[in-house]
């Protein structure tokens, strides 16, 4: 199935527009201690720098994540009546709605039939879904947004938090929404400790020093709950 569905290039462009695919390999464990060419796996590094272990045929895809999916929900539709090939789930309720079920063609325009009309059901129900872009571009700033407060680069990691503001648009569904208010809290909760210790300095007059910081900060932190007291704080510096 995976090279007459998964590698079809018209099935991966309706498949990026349409779909959130779920997949798990129930005998994972037996295919890594017996490492077929279809279990292959390479050693790569995460956006944290991290070693992690991907599979060739998934790239991106690393054991821990198929692991998980094996003990979660995943689990209990592979032995049901559509397993080996595809489901589709209704992602608001996690019911399945329909599929190809055994037996039945496997080709990428038999899945995209299938397909299809329940992803105009379930958008006429709840309406339109976000898109991949943005939701790919939130998942991602959020990463970014660790690394860039892992090096003390708050402005950085505001100037990251406002374009996946953008990117999720005006009404970000709530799965959305959450990641960014999230994200914000994290960002503003690091930006009060740093002006904390900028204070300090301050205080021991050390203002000259810390101008320039200042001066970022309170640029990166307008249109927030610690916009006045970066202002302030720049202000103090700039009277030493």
């Amino acid at each position: 199935m995976h090279r007459a569905v998964f590698d079809n290039k018209a099935y991966i462009e309706f498949s990026r527009k349409s779909c959130v695919e779920v997949m798990a390999m129930q005998d994972i464990e037996r295919a890594l201690a017996e490492k077929p060419k279809r279990a292959a796996t390479y050693r790569t590094k995460d956006a944290y720098g991290d070693e992690i272990e991907c599979f060739v045929k998934f790239p991106g895809v690393t054991i821990d994540q198929l692991r998980r999916l094996i003990e979660g929900p995943a689990l209990e539709y592979m032995q049901g009546p559509l397993m080996p090939y595809m489901g589709v789930v209704d992602p608001h309720t996690l019911e399945t709605i329909g599929g190809v079920k055994r037996g039945e063609p496997y080709t990428a325009s038999h899945f995209i039939a299938a397909i299809k009309p329940h992803v105009e059901a379930l958008q006429e129900k709840y309406g339109t879904g976000v898109t991949r872009k943005a939701w790919d571009g939130v998942r991602d700033g959020v990463v970014k947004v660790d690394v860039a407060l892992g090096r003390n680069a708050i402005s950085l990691a505001m100037a990251v938090y406002r374009e996946m503001v953008k990117l999720a648009g005006a009404r970000p569904p709530d799965a959305l929404q959450r990641r960014l208010d999230s994200t914000r809290g994290v960002i503003l909760g690091d930006a009060a400790t740093r002006l904390d210790a900028i204070e300090a300095r301050i205080a021991k007059g050390e203002g000259a020093k810390v101008k320039s910081e200042l001066a970022r900060l309170a640029k990166a932190l307008a249109e927030t709950k610690l916009e006045k007291r970066a202002a302030a704080l720049l202000a103090a510096a700039r009277k030493e």
